[in-house]
């Protein structure tokens, strides 16, 4: 690798939770290390308070929130990254005013690394079908199945309350699997994006 690919730095919006912002440092670090012994990545990580933007959602201040998420990727700019991504799906409410504000910027957006028909869980704010990270994966001509409303909010708050905290319950893995598995069955999905944590 030359000097000039080593030097290249990713920006992480993240925070959001900080279970998938770990994961994404890890896991980053880890193929880097692996492709390159001895080296990391080059990763400047600014990290907000989850609890702040959902109490903001909660309220239908999105406009608030994705004010406060693009003065993050200002600092994460302004300390010179190369490119961006944001660890979490909900997070890509901010994505279409991003690119806006920084066209030139190298964007990873999470819905481009998918391409069947597929089920989606993630929070309820992005298992609707106009939110903005089903809307991207609709730019690639993919049939986007959502669960029943009823497991909504169940699949919402295990998030909130548990996986956003790193607490993994053998309950709530069941109850993952069993509307994983009703979305194979009833609708036919050809896999499933865990889009959050």
């Amino acid at each position: 690798m030359d000097d000039k690919a080593q030097q290249r730095i990713c920006g992480i919006l993240g925070g959001l939770s900080y279970v998938s912002t770990t994961d994404y440092y890890n896991q980053m670090n880890e193929l880097v290390g692996k492709s390159l012994p001895g080296h990391g990545s080059c990763i400047n990580i600014v990290s907000v308070d989850i609890f702040s933007y959902i109490e903001l959602l909660n309220k239908n201040q999105s406009t608030e929130v994705v004010n406060n998420l693009l003065d993050a990727v200002h600092q994460l700019v302004k300390s010179g990254i190369d490119f961006l991504l944001i660890a979490s799906n909900t997070g890509h409410i901010a994505a279409p005013r991003i690119t806006e504000y920084y066209p030139n910027l190298v964007f990873i957006h999470i819905s481009d690394a998918v391409a069947y028909a597929v089920g989606f869980l993630g929070t309820k704010f992005t298992m609707k079908l106009d939110s903005c990270v089903v809307n991207r994966l609709l730019e690639h001509d993919l049939d986007i199945v959502l669960p029943r409303n009823e497991d909504i909010d169940r699949l919402h708050q295990i998030i909130i309350a548990e996986l956003n905290s790193n607490i993994f319950t053998t309950e709530s893995k069941q109850f993952y699997i069993s509307v994983m598995q009703r979305l194979f069955v009833e609708q036919q999905v050809e896999g499933i994006v865990l889009g959050c944590t």
